[in-house]
């Protein structure tokens, strides 16, 4: 497993990991530990050896998934997203919330508080014009041990807003992931992020038109176009396990004062 370039920490993690799956047996440790470093130029086991979320069952687990999606065309100036879907506990859980949002009259609209569960959410990115009409934002909020939701597996999300707004919002359960985003990148039609060794990106889009539209280089996991709100909300993520730069592109026939955020964890 040295030879495919792990640090010490990972392979530690790794060795554990067979350790449960074969009972803790010396020899078949050593003969699966070299079957892994046998076929680790296989694209989907090099990323089970450097991803370090290994169930004891030896199954991976998904350490990012969308566990909810909501739209609605009147979000009221305290508006609650009730008994949203969190994901299952785990001891490293973090909920990321992305927000796709459009105010068509009042310029100084904003998000400007999010709790999840009570606890406290941190915005990572936002991306809106100068006149406060449309943003694109991601917030992260700590689930895991010690946090006031560690157990739960839904939650109430209340954001507190200036004004009503016509919005798409993206739930998402990461295990193991930061809640503090990297450098996070910003633009009207594209955002670029540079993702770390074994971590994610999420990207949303808000794009004022009802028009089809779709974001490239990330698995898009919500595009929704708000009924009769003139407004396209698409949120994406993006797993690397050795690490990338990423660029996610928007792609419409109909673009108007578009605008893009990203966010690496």
């Amino acid at each position: 497993m040295q030879g495919l370039g792990l640090s010490r920490d990972v392979r530690r993690s790794v060795l554990a990991e067979m350790r449960k799956v074969v009972g803790g047996k010396p020899e078949l440790v050593k003969a699966t530990a070299g079957e892994m470093a046998r076929y680790g130029k296989d694209p989907s086991l090099a990323s089970m050896l450097i991803n370090p979320f290994v169930l004891s069952s030896g199954t991976p687990s998904l350490p990012l998934a969308k566990t909810d999606n909501i739209q609605t065309l009147s979000a009221t100036t305290s508006y609650t997203i009730t008994a949203a879907i969190i994901g299952a506990a785990a001891a490293a859980r973090v909920i990321y919330i992305t927000v796709s949002w459009y105010e068509p009259t009042f310029s100084g609209s904003s998000i400007s508080a999010m709790t999840v569960g009570g606890d406290t959410a941190t915005r990572a990115v936002r991306a809106f014009n100068g006149s406060n009409f449309n943003n694109a934002e991601i917030w992260s909020c700590p689930a895991g041990t010690g946090s006031g939701i560690a157990a739960n597996t839904t939650a109430n999300i209340v954001m507190t807003l200036v004004r009503d707004v016509r919005m798409t919002t993206a739930v998402y359960r990461g295990d193991g992931y930061s809640s503090t985003a990297g450098t996070t990148g910003t633009g009207t039609t594209s955002a670029s992020v540079t993702i770390g060794a074994a971590g994610m990106a999420l990207v949303v889009c808000c794009n004022i038109q009802n028009a089809a539209g779709s974001i490239s280089n990330v698995t898009e996991d919500y595009n929704f176009s708000v009924s009769a709100g003139g407004q396209r909300g698409i949120h994406g993520s993006k797993e690397s396990a050795g690490g990338q730069s990423l660029t996610s592109t928007f792609s419409s026939a109909s673009p108007n004062a578009t605008l893009m955020a990203a966010a690496p964890f």
